[in-house]
């Protein structure tokens, strides 16, 4: 689906994926969308957990095109991305793994070793600015640990991810968008409907930013122009599933707004 992110209103029909997967990790640039990894055609067993990357263009409505391959099987964890380098980190299927990989965007192949996080943990929030990436929470299970670190990579090189601060608290399986200079998490595990921000350039902890108006606050989806992050989606405490859409102003602070 799409959104039109400056204007108000539903989802769109956009495309499909080459496959039915769950668990992919999303990046892009200016004129292309990549989808990596995933585990499908269930979520959970008997999923098969593949590294396939495949993309799409954003000026079409065609579907996604194979592309090239991850250097290792992945799916739930963090993606981050600049202007021509795509990212993926932590990863919770089909094991918990510290590993992190890298490819050119508009090649959309040859994943290659970036290095590690300090953790095996999936389920993060990822975040960037044109030279930073943030990779923050996640969980290991079994038995379930989740975490507040906060760890950070320079996306144009190589190398393991450096401690940034905490999250107010441990969580996983949230919203994650930003701007240039904000990195924003929303939401996640335990319904939680807290919104927290970053600002990237600094390190640090976590600052209060709002709240969600819903209570559907795990398994969010998270996208964002250069000054509205929008969120939707997710499970309540209930175990139901909700298709409401939510949009703060990055640079300012208080709770959400409905966008459709």
């Amino acid at each position: 689906d799409a959104i039109t992110i400056p204007t108000l209103g539903n989802t769109i029909d956009f495309n499909n994926l080459t496959a039915n997967l769950a668990g992919g990790y999303a990046t892009a640039d200016r004129t292309r969308v990549v989808h990596s990894g995933g585990i499908g055609p269930r979520a959970y067993t008997p999923g098969v957990t593949i590294q396939s990357i495949q993309y799409a263009n954003f000026a079409s409505t065609g579907d996604y095109v194979a592309g090239g391959d991850l250097g290792n099987t992945r799916a739930f964890g963090a993606a981050v991305c600049d202007a021509t380098r795509s990212i993926c980190g932590s990863r919770g299927m089909p094991s918990y793994h510290t590993s992190i990989d890298y490819f050119n965007t508009q090649s959309a192949g040859g994943g290659q070793d970036f290095g590690d996080i300090h953790t095996a943990k999936g389920y993060s929030y990822g975040m960037m600015s044109s030279t930073r990436g943030l990779i923050a929470g996640g969980v290991y299970c079994c038995p379930g640990v989740s975490y507040n670190n906060v760890e950070y990579v320079t996306i144009s090189a190589t190398g393991n991810a450096t401690d940034f601060g905490d999250l107010s608290s441990g969580r996983y399986e949230g919203a994650s968008f930003g701007s240039s200079t904000r990195g924003m998490v929303a939401c996640g595990s335990s319904n939680t409907r807290v919104i927290e921000y970053f600002t990237i350039a600094s390190k640090g902890n976590a600052t209060d930013f709002g709240d969600s108006v819903n209570v559907y606050g795990t398994g969010k989806y998270g996208a964002s122009s250069p000054t509205r992050g929008v969120f939707g989606g997710g499970s309540s405490p209930a175990g139901s599933h909700t298709t409401i859409i939510e949009y703060v102003q990055i640079q300012t602070q208080g709770d959400s707004l409905d966008f459709g």
